[in-house]
């Protein structure tokens, strides 16, 4: 999903005394001089990194995505480049440059200008996140977003709702610039000022960073080696103790991530207690199959798994893993249990799939797992508004390739000889701009509001 974790984690930092000018930065006399008519600090561009995808389509999809989202939605330059790209290389680039000759000649231009590094491919930005960035800018800083998830903890966002698409992350993007994603700091903020409280840290998330130019002109006069160098002072870096690391509490990024790791412990109930043998469909690197050993005690557990950089890590966990589709596989077993969680969207042919897992179940075995709900209310105002916009992965996951309600998933199960007999619905509280799209179809008569809240159905069907 554009987003799975809905937990208020808040933004807890570690407050730090404000420093002097850092250790490892020239004199001033490497400065720009400040000539803005502007009231805020501007983007010049984000550097984005030049790291290749692995092999597997929806990361591979996802680097893309992240890249062209970005650009859409910020409108600024990208620059793409190896983080072993050395900072004086970095700074000799046409619109640095440009920048740079501009300010000294007398042009427009702001001393605390900035400038984005991007070393985790996987996220998207807004102009709402550039804003809140610029907000918070400092010299002698690194100054990092708030995420959906990260690897450090002050970054985690406490998000207000749920997002599932482009058009919601946009919408968390603009609730948290004005009232702020960190509820638990207790910032004071009108809305109206030019820059931000500072919220100081000891170690920054490396996926998204800001420097400002006269910083990096001053990290190239010390002698910073790299792009990379520079990114391992927001983390925290033994010898840059005086770089302050500043979290910007108004700036939202969302971060694919851990989405092929993901473990389901909300699907392991839908497996009894004693089934011996378990077939898991769409197993990737294992976490589900891990979660059943730790759980259950199955006599045998089988993966299936159609790519062979998931399939080999599964190895580790299941007796066997299938590294081909689910419709070509030959096994002679039969299992106490099929599960299948957000696979079925993914075949050619899911008619002649569930007619084989009839085929491969005990007599009274089980179908578990899980679907996307095609009527989900994202999906419907993408319809009625023209766009239908795949992404990395979510209900319009970019390699779904056939979509189901609860309805015609219903039907596709009696086709199988399979009978749904337990379903749950997976509902979130919707945006705001959401809540008045339901209430507007639902008075038209146009859905229910609870298949329209329905981002997912968690499934149990039994052979007949």
């Amino acid at each position: 999903m554009f987003m799975r974790d809905r937990g208020d984690r808040g933004c807890r930092g570690d407050k730090g005394d404000k420093v002097t000018q850092s250790s490892v930065l020239s004199p001033q006399s490497s400065s720009l001089s400040p000539q803005s008519s502007n009231t805020r600090p501007q983007a010049l561009a984000i550097v984005w990194t030049d790291d290749v995808a692995l092999s597997i389509y929806e990361v591979q999809f996802s680097y893309k995505y992240c890249l062209e989202k970005t650009k859409e939605l910020t409108s600024i330059p990208i620059i793409r480049l190896s983080f072993s790209t050395s900072i004086g290389s970095l700074l000799k680039h046409p619109i640095i440059e440009a920048y740079t000759r501009r300010c000294r000649n007398g042009g427009d231009c702001h001393a605390l200008d900035f400038i984005i590094f991007v070393s985790y491919p996987q996220v998207v930005l807004s102009k709402e996140s550039i804003e809140g960035i610029s907000r918070s800018i400092e010299r002698g800083a690194v100054v990092g977003p708030l995420f959906n998830v990260s690897t450090s903890t002050g970054q985690n966002a406490s998000v207000p709702f749920p997002y599932l698409d482009a058009p919601t992350f946009l919408e968390v993007s603009r609730h948290i610039l004005e009232h702020g994603g960190c509820r638990a700091c207790d910032l004071p903020y009108d809305g109206m000022s030019s820059s931000m409280p500072s919220l100081h840290v000891k170690t920054l998330d490396s996926s998204c960073m800001a420097f400002t130019v006269n910083d990096l002109l001053a990290f190239k006069e010390s002698g910073l080696e790299n792009i990379e160098s520079l990114l391992r002072l927001g983390g925290g870096d033994k010898g840059a103790e005086d770089i302050k690391r500043v979290i910007a509490p108004f700036s939202f990024v969302h971060k694919f991530a851990g989405c092929l790791s993901a473990i389901r412990d909300d699907l392991i109930h839908l497996i009894p207690s004693d089934a011996e043998d378990i077939l898991d469909v769409g197993c990737s690197e294992g976490g589900f199959g891990r979660l059943i050993r730790d759980k259950l005690s199955p006599r045998r557990l089988f993966g299936v798994e159609i790519n062979s950089v998931l399939a080999l890590r599964a190895k580790e966990i299941y007796d066997k893993v299938f590294n081909e589709r689910f419709e070509d596989i030959t096994c002679p077993v039969r299992f106490d249990v099929v599960h299948m969680a957000d696979v079925l969207e993914h075949m050619y042919d899911p008619w002649s799939a569930l007619k084989k897992v009839r085929d491969m179940l005990k007599k009274g075995g089980l179908f578990t797992g899980s679907i996307p709900n095609a009527s989900h209310w994202t999906v419907v105002r993408q319809l009625l508004s023209g766009d239908f916009e795949y992404i990395p992965w979510g209900i319009l996951c970019v390699s779904h390739i056939r979509f189901f309600t609860l309805n015609t998933f219903n039907n596709l199960l009696k086709d199988a000889g399979l009978e749904l007999i337990h379903y749950e619905r997976v509902r979130h509280e919707p945006t705001p701009h959401g809540r008045r799209i339901i209430d507007m179809l639902v008075k038209n008569g146009l859905g229910t509001e609870e298949e329209l809240l329905t981002a997912e159905i968690i499934f149990k069907a039994k052979r007949v």
